[in-house]
């Protein structure tokens, strides 16, 4: 092989490894930047909304995790909860994602809502929400090249319902 070929064949390869690296350079700093959490709403959802940048690829999926502390307790139809209503509590760990296609940024939001009650109520009293809380939230990406993103959210986020008191 003459010195002209093997310098033709060397260049060739490195510009192919280029190609192939590139990607890897231009994902090497991907962060989320703002992560606004709200509510809880007056159904008892918690919205997170979010930005992630240094994105090259795609997410698979971005997710939230909570626990979630939720007090149903039995109410008149009209007015608010009566003192020592019966009452069920419900703590769960709970997340809630989304597929978001983007490239470089992306912007999302995700809801988490209140978990369905099992309390049942004598004569005309209604289960209904009179207390929830959530607390330890993080939020993560996979994002196409397998890597995980993760930010932990600080605060506690809670709401009381109709004159409910614990």
């Amino acid at each position: 092989m003459n010195a002209k070929r093997i310098s033709g064949v060397g260049t060739t390869l490195f510009l192919a490894f280029l190609i192939m690296v590139t990607p890897v350079f231009a994902a090497a700093n991907p962060h989320f930047g703002k992560v606004n959490p709200s509510g809880p709403d007056d159904e008892g959802s918690l919205t997170v909304d979010f930005s992630a940048g240094g994105i090259y690829y795609p997410p698979l999926g971005v997710n939230v995790s909570a626990t979630r502390d939720t007090i149903f307790a039995c109410k008149p139809p009209v007015g608010d909860f009566p003192p020592n209503p019966y009452q069920q509590e419900v703590i769960d760990t709970v997340q809630g994602g989304t597929v978001a296609r983007c490239v470089n940024s992306c912007r999302g939001s995700i809801t988490i809502p209140p978990p369905v009650t099992s309390l049942t109520c004598e004569g005309s009293m209604i289960p209904t929400l009179a207390m929830i809380i959530y607390s330890d939230l993080n939020i993560y990406g996979i994002f196409g090249d397998f890597q995980v993103l993760q930010k932990k959210i600080n605060g506690t986020y809670s709401a009381t319902y109709y004159g409910y008191t614990p």
